[in-house]
């Protein structure tokens, strides 16, 4: 590895150059993947991989997420990743699409939350809120707080009648 000190007083003990990592469930499933060109470790946190502009796929197979975000944090011991920073998220089966600045996805449970804004829009609505709690096992997502929705009409159809 690399050992250099960084602006925070940090000593960086790794560096990668493109990086993909895969999170299988215990069957063996997929359960989620991310990719960078960039990722490094500090000294003090071997547990922690940091990640500049990843993009990840989250879900199985009919219930699939893609995404990406300037930049993340892994914790390799938890599972978990941290995603921060224009945070872009889509379903391509239904073209739903979230924006927020925070994201954390927990691989064990199966679960991505937020407490930060969030933004949710399809073709026809925009809905903001205040936190986001999404369960990629049952497909659900719940808005926490303050949820806002406006909908667009469908031009395409004649109205009235």
């Amino acid at each position: 590895g690399i050992t250099e000190d960084t602006p925070e007083g940090k000593q960086l003990s790794v560096f990668i150059e493109t990086l993909e990592r895969k999170h299988f469930d215990e069957f063996g499933q997929l359960n989620s993947q991310i990719k960078t060109d960039e990722a490094f470790q500090f000294n003090d946190s071997p547990d922690m991989l940091h990640l500049i502009r990843p993009v990840f796929i989250i879900g199985r197979q009919g219930s699939t997420w893609h995404g990406q975000s300037q930049e993340a944090s892994t914790n390799l011991a938890a599972e978990q990743i941290e995603l921060r920073g224009d945070v872009i998220f889509h379903q391509k089966e239904n073209a739903a699409r979230i924006h927020t600045q925070q994201l954390l996805i927990d691989n064990l449970k199966k679960v991505a939350y937020s407490p930060a804004p969030i933004e949710l829009s399809n073709e026809r609505s925009n809905t903001t809120a205040t936190g986001i709690y999404i369960d990629f096992d049952a497909q659900t997502i719940q808005l926490q707080n303050q949820v806002r929705t406006h909908y667009q009409p469908d031009r395409t159809k004649p109205s009235g009648g």
